[in-house]
């Protein structure tokens, strides 16, 4: 799964929150539902629009079977795939790495050799499943928004948070896994929380509750 595949998995996450945290139940699903189509929300594409409640519906299917993944994007099951590996074996090795972005090559390929006999070489496993590219601060903003359940970007924060963020965004690693990883175990979903899971996990350090 490529940056734009979680993009679209995290949109879809942050419109679905009040059902995936259990802010609402199950008897009231349609309403929240309804509530959720009638207004626009800005797309990871940048367009501002409305989304139907079948399409609600349907995503909401599929994270409860597949979760976050099921969310994502689908693409064309071919594009970017290596022609020496299985899709299952890159899959696989995809999962490990978001489970725990810390992990090195060496150990996802253990898991993999366990499970599949097979290994992936680090150049080949660093493409699939750890991109190079360092978040932009706007794309660091956008997705941090989009966690807190906030719309929009750099303008979901006020100057003093932006302040924040500005001093902590070089301090850190800014990829999209880390931030992920940095959100999951965050006690309360605040700018604090989660800088303070992120700082952890930049020093090598275990996530643990401040």
């Amino acid at each position: 799964m490529n940056e734009k595949d979680q993009a679209w998995g995290l949109f879809w996450c942050s419109l679905l929150r009040p059902l995936i945290e259990g802010e609402t139940e199950d008897e009231d699903a349609p309403r929240c539902l309804r509530e959720i189509a009638a207004q626009e929300h800005v797309f990871p594409d940048g367009q501002r629009r409305k989304v139907s409640v079948s399409t609600l519906r349907r995503k909401w299917r599929a994270f409860q079977k597949g979760g976050f993944e099921a969310l994502a994007r689908k693409r064309r099951r071919d594009r970017g795939q290596s022609r020496k590996h299985t899709p299952e074996l890159l899959q696989r090795a995809v999962e490990l790495k978001k489970e725990q972005p810390l992990r090195s090559d060496g150990t996802i390929n253990q898991f993999l050799k366990q499970q599949f006999g097979k290994t992936i070489p680090k150049a080949t496993l660093y493409r699939q499943v750890s991109p190079a590219r360092r978040w932009s601060f706007g794309d660091f903003a956008q997705t941090l928004a989009q966690l807190l359940g906030r719309r929009g970007g750099l303008s979901a924060f006020t100057s003093d948070e932006l302040e924040v963020l500005g001093k902590l965004y070089p301090r850190v690693q800014c990829t999209e896994p880390f931030l992920l990883h940095a959100d999951e175990p965050a006690p309360e979903k605040t700018i604090p929380a989660i800088a303070f899971q992120l700082q952890r996990l930049s020093d090598g350090g275990e996530r643990t509750n401040p």
